[in-house]
C-alpha cells in the first residue's frame, strides 16, 4: 500500500473532461511539485478509470490504473501568452468533455464558455497574481502535450528545460505525492470557473 485517501477520488471522465474535480486537482499538484514549476497542466485525458475511486488504501496498482501511461514531466520556460494559449485549447471544446481540457496546479481561470473557441479564457491568476502575458513562466507538463498532443502545439517551440529523456514519470510523482500525505484528502478548490 502506498497511502490513503479518505475521501473518493473523482475520476469520472464526463466531470474530469469538462471541469475541475478533486483527483485532477491532485494529480496536477503532484506534478507541480514533482517539476519545482510555477504551474503545471495536465490534459485530462491522461488520467484515467473512468470511475470514482472509493476513500480507503491507493496501492501502486490503483495508482497504475488512474494513470497507465508511461508518461515522463517535462519543464517547459513559456510566455503568459503562450500559457493562456494552452489554456485556450483546454477549454476549446467545451461544453463537450474532451482529453485535452485542462486540470492545472499553480493557477486560477474562468473560463466564458460562450465565448468562441480560442478566446475563452478570462481572469487567469498565477499564484494569485493576474498572468503578464510577457513574462516567462515555468510550465510542468506531461511529454506528450510537448509532442503537441491534444491540440497543445503551441509548448513545441518553446524552451525545453527538462526533456522527456530527463524528466521523472508522471505516474512516478503521483505515487511520491500520495506516499508523502497520506491519508490525502483533495478538494476541488476552485481553480477552474465555468460560466
Amino acid at each position: 500500500m502506498v497511502g490513503s485517501s479518505t475521501v473518493p477520488l473523482d475520476a469520472e471522465s464526463v466531470r474530469l473532461r469538462a471541469g475541475e474535480t478533486n483527483l485532477g486537482d491532485f494529480i496536477a499538484d503532484a506534478v507541480r511539485t514533482e517539476a519545482k514549476t510555477e504551474v503545471a497542466i495536465v490534459n485530462a485525458g491522461t488520467i484515467r478509470g473512468d470511475r470514482v475511486y472509493a476513500a480507503g488504501p491507493l496501492t501502486r496498482r490503483t495508482i497504475v490504473d488512474m494513470h497507465p501511461f508511461g508518461n515522463v514531466i517535462c519543464t517547459v520556460a513559456a510566455s503568459g501568452r503562450i500559457l493562456l494559449q494552452a489554456l485556450n485549447n483546454g477549454a476549446a471544446k467545451l461544453p463537450a468533455s474532451a482529453g485535452q481540457f485542462a486540470q492545472v496546479s499553480g493557477l486560477t481561470y474562468t473560463i466564458d464558455r460562450s465565448a468562441p473557441p480560442g478566446d475563452r479564457v478570462r481572469d487567469v491568476r498565477v499564484s494569485g497574481q493576474p498572468l503578464n502575458t510577457d513574462h516567462t513562466y515555468t510550465i510542468a507538463i506531461p511529454d506528450f502535450l510537448l509532442k503537441g498532443g491534444d491540440g497543445y502545439s503551441m509548448f513545441s517551440a518553446q524552451r525545453v528545460l527538462v526533456g522527456a529523456e530527463g524528466g521523472p514519470m508522471v505516474v512516478n510523482a503521483i505515487e511520491k505525492a500520495v506516499a508523502a500525505k497520506s491519508p490525502i484528502a483533495p478538494a476541488v478548490d476552485g481553480r477552474i470557473t465555468i460560466r
